[in-house]
C-alpha cells in the first residue's frame, strides 16, 4: 500500500462511530503523517464525541501548520480542558 492509500484507510476510520480508541489512534496515525490532505478530516475529527479523539486531532493539526490555525482557534473552546491544552 501506497501513503496515499494508507491516508484514505486512517481518514476511513474516523468516520467509525463503533470504536473511539480506533478512531484516537487513527488521528494520531495522520497527525505523525503530516500530509495536508488530512487536515479537513482532522477538523471533522474536533467535533468527535470523544475527548480523546478531539485532543489528539487538535494535536494532529498543530503538526499540520498554516492550513490548520483556523480550527485551534476554534479548539481552544472545546469543553475538556485537555484539548484545549492541545489546541
Amino acid at each position: 500500500m501506497g501513503l496515499q492509500e494508507d491516508i484514505s484507510s486512517l481518514i476511513k476510520v474516523l468516520k467509525s462511530k463503533k470504536d473511539s480508541r480506533v478512531r484516537a489512534k487513527a488521528v494520531e496515525a495522520l497527525g505523525k503523517i503530516e500530509d495536508v490532505s488530512a487536515v479537513e478530516p482532522l477538523i471533522l475529527a474536533l467535533t468527535d464525541e470523544n475527548w480523546d479523539v478531539r485532543r489528539k486531532a487538535a494535536w494532529a493539526l498543530g503538526n499540520m501548520g498554516e492550513p490548520a490555525v483556523k480550527p485551534l482557534i476554534l479548539a481552544l473552546t472545546d469543553e475538556n480542558w485537555d484539548v484545549r491544552r492541545k489546541a
